[in-house]
């Protein structure tokens, strides 16, 4: 009998915030290392250098350090929540204006939320 190999891929979420020219690593996993490379180095004293021999600052982030960067949270969570599926829209029903919530991961499990009541399909407010 022949055997079958399921390959799943693992989803790895960083949150990085560029202002001004400037990265700051927000949030990343233990486990993931993350090397943030900025060629914008005039004025710097002892640029590093890139694998290609380019001046650059390096910021690095070994693997098993986690980073959450508290003074953002509120911005870290709004971004965690969009990419695990949690945030919530509000859908309407245009015949009974009955209203329900359901989040992007229950949208895409089930697809667009029905009226129990109407029997139709409801709408995003």
């Amino acid at each position: 009998m022949p055997q079958t190999t399921e390959s799943h891929t693992a989803t790895v979420r960083v949150i990085l915030s560029v202002s001004g020219g400037v990265a700051d690593l927000l949030y990343k996993p233990r486990g993931l290392e993350v090397l943030i490379y900025d060629y914008d180095v005039e004025g710097s004293e002892a640029p590093d250098h890139d694998f290609d021999g380019n001046p650059c600052t390096l910021q690095k982030y070994a693997a098993p350090d986690k980073v959450l960067t508290n003074k953002h949270w509120p911005m870290i969570r709004t971004a965690a929540r969009k990419l695990n599926g949690h945030t919530q829209q509000r859908w309407r029903c245009s015949q009974c204006q009955r209203t329900v919530h359901a989040n992007e991961q229950s949208l895409a499990e089930a697809g667009t939320p029905y009226c129990p009541n109407c029997d139709r399909d409801m709408e995003l407010v």
